[in-house]
């Protein structure tokens, strides 16, 4: 038996006592019991629709191989991809996938009509975020975000970004290809609309999740905009001279702030940070986020991130830990942009090429010993990771961790493996050109296995650089 309709709605542990549970009976109120719901599709229902997508997409390979004499005005883009409500975790680069040669997110929504969804599909995918991003991405307050869920009528913007992001992990039968676009469309102008109309923090935060949103789908100018607005907004997160950032539209602006609201500020910007460490060097386009900003709240980071951890006993390592871990990785991602970008001003310049090679020995001298900064829990010998070791609230932001290690690695090193500088083609560089494809290949074959080892259980867990 089900537990009763009271308790599900605050999610509380029901003893499902007839007629009426221990905790209806105390607060004295009504204890009604629903039926149990149904899980999944029908028999059979799969298979159909996997029969007429596959109709779908033999007539459309058809259409294509037929030449056509109409005009450019009559010819619309075909779909590539026909989504239908049999979502997977993995669907998110099926939903993101480019119709011809158009932008993915514009393509997606030029002509669907934007519709409200229902609240409660709203509040049901938006929990969805904490089990399958918030282990590698946690910057949100669970508590906070948990405890308003049940507490509105409306839900806040917040979780129609939530809603958004967390749409390919739903198997919702009222999730097809049409409402799922119209219900996305709705979310992301509401969310733009509300950001440039009353910017506050609550504002940024649901926009922070947007960026997210995003850039798993493109790394094009559909993200480079809302992208540039957060990280100008980001610096208003600094409380300096009295001035505090809204927490909302309604909050007064000498709102002081308690402890626990100034470490998930922080952690807001810390996220952004992220988001901009990633597009940026994913995009070749230098970061608008400076550095000036960067150190404002460099000091206090790993009080941040890691107050509850011991510095002897990492036996209580937490997502948000192991997140620390990966804020310096961003910390050299962000010289290694330097460097790429660096590197296509190098045509015959000598001396340019003298201390691009420099920089290249320091930074890659400081990738590799970052490994020995890590947990011993968190360390693979021999980059064999020992799955029983990493605990499972932290294996996906462990995953993560060595996943952009290992994609950095192979990043930095490929500049001079398979150099496109002549300079650097001769025999003088020679021994250099197979250190780094050494490293390259090696950080390919680690990441074949870390794909390898969570493709059963952690893949719906994992973001950048696996999406």
């Amino acid at each position: 038996m089900a537990s009763c309709e009271r308790c599900k709605q605050r999610k509380a542990k029901c003893d499902r006592r007839l007629p009426t549970c221990q905790r209806c009976e105390k607060a004295k109120a009504e204890c009604e019991y629903g039926g149990r719901r149904k899980s999944g599709f029908p028999a059979g229902h799969r298979q159909m629709l996997e029969d007429k997508i596959e109709k779908l997409e033999s007539e459309l390979r058809a259409i294509r191989s037929t030449p056509r004499t109409s005009t450019a005005t009559d010819q619309a883009p075909p779909q590539d991809t026909i989504e239908v409500e049999t979502k997977s975790p993995n669907d998110q680069a099926i939903r993101s996938m480019p119709v011809g040669e158009a932008s993915p997110t514009f393509e997606r929504t030029r002509r669907v009509t934007e519709r409200r969804p229902p609240t409660d599909l709203v509040v049901s995918l938006a929990s969805l975020y904490f089990r399958h991003i918030h282990p590698w991405f946690p910057f949100l307050d669970v508590q906070r975000v948990c405890a308003d869920m049940g507490s509105m009528d409306e839900p806040a913007l917040l979780y129609y970004a939530l809603f958004g992001v967390t749409l390919p992990y739903s198997f919702d039968s009222r999730l097809d290809q049409a409402s799922s676009d119209s219900f996305w469309k709705y979310s992301k102008r509401s969310i733009f609309v509300d950001v440039l109309d009353e910017p506050s923090y609550s504002s940024l935060e649901v926009l922070t999740v947007l960026v997210l949103d995003l850039s798993g789908m493109t790394h094009g100018p559909q993200v480079w905009g809302p992208l540039a607005v957060t990280t100008k907004l980001a610096v208003q997160l600094k409380n300096t001279d009295g001035l505090v950032f809204r927490t909302s539209i309604e909050a007064e602006g000498s709102e002081s702030l308690s402890k626990s609201d100034g470490i998930f500020r922080q952690r807001l910007f810390w996220a952004i940070y992220a988001l901009n460490c990633t597009i940026c060097i994913t995009t070749n386009h230098h970061s608008t986020l400076g550095d000036d900003h960067v150190h404002h709240f460099l000091p206090a980071r790993q009080q941040v991130w890691r107050e509850n951890l011991s510095g002897v006993d990492d036996a209580s390592l937490t997502p948000a830990s192991v997140f620390s871990y990966q804020l310096e990785l961003f910390d050299l991602s962000r010289r290694l942009h330097r460097v790429g970008m660096e590197n296509s001003a190098l045509y015959n310049n000598q001396e340019l090429e003298s201390t691009w090679l420099s920089e290249f020995h320091n930074i890659a001298a400081e990738l590799s010993s970052w490994m020995e900064t890590l947990p011993s829990r968190l360390f693979w010998h021999n980059h064999n990771i020992v799955e029983d070791r990493v605990p499972g609230a932290i294996r996906p932001a462990t995953f993560m961790l060595y996943g952009y290690y290992y994609a950095l690695d192979i990043y930095l090193n490929g500049f001079l493996a398979i150099p496109r500088h002549f300079n650097f083609q001769s025999e003088s560089h020679l021994e250099i050109r197979r250190q780094c494809l050494k490293r390259c290949l090696t950080s390919v074959q680690a990441l074949a296995q870390i794909v390898t080892k969570v493709a059963d259980q952690t893949v719906d867990k994992l973001g950048w650089p696996f999406a």
